[in-house]
């Protein structure tokens, strides 16, 4: 029986889409029973996904049930030993009721996973229908993908999953929660390793999460780490000197992400890299590896570096945990005295309205109670700012964004 931890590493995959479109932001920029222990994922080329299944999902009216009778339905449905096709196609009846990582989205993706767990011989079908081209849904699908990402035998899972990303008709954005998922298992079989180093190398659509998700092996697994870490510094060397700093930018956030702390030397050198989204992607792998070894790095870079989008990436690179969600911020010894300073200093006279904005945002995600020295600078702020955005944020912080 598998151990299903909610908001925990689950929900990596989906923190990490989070993760990425805050780095955006900030830049501008199947096998046939079970497999043994000893066997690795699918070589490239091959795909043990057949090309159509015998069933079809048909478009047919929701019918008028409450999300909580759906899901509860879902539930008491793969408990029963309903098919795999009866269980995604109840699961489209909840695509527009039940939203991407809430509560109840984990408990039909724990349901699943217990099915299958328990079923071991339906996984290859679930890939089939997943596959189909008239398949269940995209909601349905990652359902399907994450509870596959969850199994105990995760040589086997990842083989399955492995078979998708390869399959030639399966879409790119499933693709994507195909890769992202991989992470979600306990163990770390050698054969996703190998296979998403070779993705990284030549597949450009899903570069940047395979990166990611060797990363998260490398913190997950440490015997992992020194060979993952040796294939990022190579990747990161042929990026620079070919000058494609976007694909650097990948890799310098992927080395954050892997908690390998040896590779703060190459990390520290490209905050001071000619290119502005480089010298930010570099800030930020700084603040994962080394928050306290780099602050004073961070915190010259928040004051002195011309461009705001560095500034903007100084700010994420000193928060709690950069690129994750708000929710992960909240500092529960508060801001050390320097810093906060200097991040008051920021709210207060930084020459751009979006660094000023989004140092207003790191006080509300950081602070659950309101200091009154950041009490006094959102009140300054909500006055004198001479963006007027900027001073009602300064105002809706002061009276809803904090508990007192």
């Amino acid at each position: 029986m598998i151990i299903y931890m909610k908001n925990t590493v689950q929900k990596a995959w989906i923190r990490r889409f989070i993760g990425f479109g805050v780095l955006l932001g900030i830049l501008g920029m199947a096998v046939t029973g079970r497999a043994s222990e000893k066997s690795s994922p699918v070589e490239p080329g091959s795909s043990p996904v057949a090309e159509s299944v015998p069933e079809t999902f048909s478009p047919r009216p929701v019918e008028e049930r409450s999300r909580v009778q759906l899901a509860h339905h879902f539930k008491a449905a793969a408990k029963g030993k309903e098919t795999p096709f009866e269980l995604l196609d109840s699961l489209r009846d909840l695509e527009e009721l039940i939203q991407t990582g809430s509560v109840r989205y984990e408990d039909l993706v724990e349901a699943l996973s217990l099915y299958m767990e328990e079923n071991p011989d339906s996984w290859d079908e679930f890939a089939l229908l997943v596959s189909s081209e008239d398949g269940p849904g995209f909601f349905a699908s990652t359902i399907t993908m994450e509870a596959l990402g969850m199994q105990t035998d995760s040589v086997r899972a990842h083989a399955v999953l492995i078979s998708l990303i390869q399959h030639p008709s399966f879409p790119m954005k499933m693709k994507r929660v195909a890769v992202g998922v991989l992470s979600l298992s306990e163990e770390v079989p050698a054969g996703s390793v190998k296979f998403l180093m070779e993705v990284a190398s030549r597949e450009p659509g899903i570069r940047d999460i395979a990166l990611d998700t060797l990363a998260r092996f490398a913190r997950k697994a440490p015997a992992w780490q020194a060979e993952i870490s040796r294939f990022f510094r190579t990747t990161l060397g042929a990026d620079l000197s070919e000058g494609k700093t976007r694909k650097a930018v990948d890799v310098l956030i992927a080395i954050g992400y892997s908690g390998a702390v040896s590779q703060v030397a190459v990390v520290e050198p490209l905050s001071s890299h000619e290119c502005p989204k480089m010298r930010g992607a570099a800030l930020i792998a700084l603040g994962m590896l080394a928050p306290e070894a780099g602050e004073a790095r961070l915190l010259y870079a928040l004051r002195t570096d011309p461009s705001p989008a560095v500034r903007r990436a100084a700010l994420e690179a000193l928060k709690r945990n950069p690129l994750e969600d708000a929710g992960n911020q909240v500092v529960e010894d508060g801001i050390p005295e320097n810093v906060l300073q200097d991040l008051c200093w920021t709210a207060r006279n930084d020459s751009n309205a979006s660094v000023r904005q989004g140092t207003l945002q790191f006080f509300h995600e950081s602070y659950l109670d309101l200091p009154s020295s950041v009490r006094d600078t959102l009140q300054y702020v909500a006055v004198n700012d001479t963006d007027r955005n900027t001073q009602a944020w300064a105002q809706w912080y002061l009276e809803y964004g904090f508990r007192s």
